[in-house]
């Protein structure tokens, strides 16, 4: 079972990036295929840049504003992501409202402040194309563009999220979902929501925007022997939950990508 659906017919933009309508998806896109793998979303810096990719923060305004001198653009980043490191563990998601050279003006609805002296960076902005694969969705306009670099586009060769969620439950219970494969969602390949005595057995759970399985107020939930692979976020998540059981089941390339 897919998510993923075509785009129209691909429009070169110059400079080896090209666009492409996509009628059938929604506002939001968190997963990309190109010839059959995920790609990651375009950022700046790029991640082999110095210091991982991350612009430092000198300074910083409560949790609106950020102040880099490594920044030093002329690039309007007004509507991209700005993703922060906030900690060891944390990585947060704002939305740039405005920026100068060095100064960039955010929304962002986080608890966690940014911390000087860690870092930063911007996606989801044409400007960050540079590298074979990168995308960027314009949500109004329902296009996706991307960098080819030396290579052209062909019809089906990308393939875009169409779907929040695959298998998608909500106050149903004893259910047991055995031996399907699941590919392709911006959310959660699985979502349960109040829900008692669910199994999930023996599937394969790969490209989520965000979650393999995602489970909110459940009981006597049981997932196993699943193969759960290429999340953006998490594998399997089971919150507000009462005799959660998970065995025997195999997590690979979870979380990889910063800011997906």
């Amino acid at each position: 079972i897919t998510g993923l659906v075509s785009t129209g017919a691909w429009v070169s933009m110059g400079g080896c990036i090209y666009s492409a309508t996509c009628p059938s998806v929604g506002t939001t896109v968190d997963m990309v295929h190109l010839n059959g793998v995920s790609q990651a979303i375009g950022r700046y810096p790029n991640a082999s840049a110095t210091n991982g990719g991350y612009l430092n923060i000198d300074s910083h305004t409560a949790n609106t504003q950020v102040v880099s001198s490594q920044l030093n653009t002329a690039v309007n980043w007004a509507g991209a992501d700005i993703v922060f490191r906030k900690n060891h563990w944390v990585i947060t998601h704002g939305t740039v409202t405005s920026n100068t050279a060095t100064v960039v003006n955010y929304s962002e609805t986080s608890a966690y402040q940014p911390i000087n002296n860690w870092g930063f960076f911007f996606q989801n902005h044409p400007s960050t194309l540079d590298l074979p694969g990168e995308w960027y969705y314009d949500a109004v306009n329902k296009k996706i563009l991307m960098y080819f670099g030396a290579t052209t586009p062909t019809n089906g060769s990308v393939m875009v999220a169409g779907y929040d969620y695959l298998v998608n439950f909500s106050v149903q219970n004893y259910i047991t979902i055995k031996g399907l494969a699941l590919i392709g969602s911006n959310l959660s390949l699985i979502n349960l929501f109040t829900s008692t005595g669910f199994i999930v057995s023996n599937c394969t759970l790969s490209n989520a925007g965000q979650h393999g399985l995602y489970a909110n107020v459940t009981t006597n939930l049981v997932v196993s022997n699943c193969n759960v692979q290429n999340t953006a976020s998490n594998g399997i998540v089971s919150r507000n939950q009462t005799n959660t059981t998970v065995s025997n089941d195999t997590l690979t390339n979870i979380g990889i990508v910063a800011g997906m």
